[in-house]
Parts: structure tokens; sequence; C-alpha cells
């Protein structure tokens, strides 16, 4: 009878490092989706205001010296 090896299962520390590589990456994807949530959020939110009153006080002021 041949002697086969069988293979070896991976040790403890390769699958913690594996686990802390997942969850390395989760973290990764999950601040890149805030950071574009936030960019989203200030477009919508700030900057367009910001804008359209700009463009009011601009034409208020342009009324008042002319």
């Amino acid at each position: 009878m041949a002697d086969v090896e069988r293979p070896k299962l991976a040790s403890g520390p390769s699958l913690l490092r594996l686990l802390m590589a997942g969850v390395a990456l989760l973290l990764l994807i999950y601040a890149a989706a805030l950071l574009v949530v936030i960019e989203f959020v200030y477009r919508g939110l700030i900057a367009a205001p910001i804008a359209w009153l700009l463009t009011r006080l601009g034409s208020l002021s342009a009324a008042l010296r002319g």
C-alpha cells in the first residue's frame, strides 16, 4: 500500500491573517463609500445654497450700485 500524504489544513495564524485582511478590506470599502456620501451631501446641501446665495447677493449689490 502506498504512503500518501494528506494535504495539511491551513494553520491558525494564516487563517487569522486572512481574516484580518478581509476586515481591513471591508473597512477600506466602507471608508471610501462614506467619503462618496459626504461629497454628495456637501454638493447638494451646502455648496448649491452657497452658490445661490452668492448669486443673489451679487445681483442685489449690482442693483444697489446702478
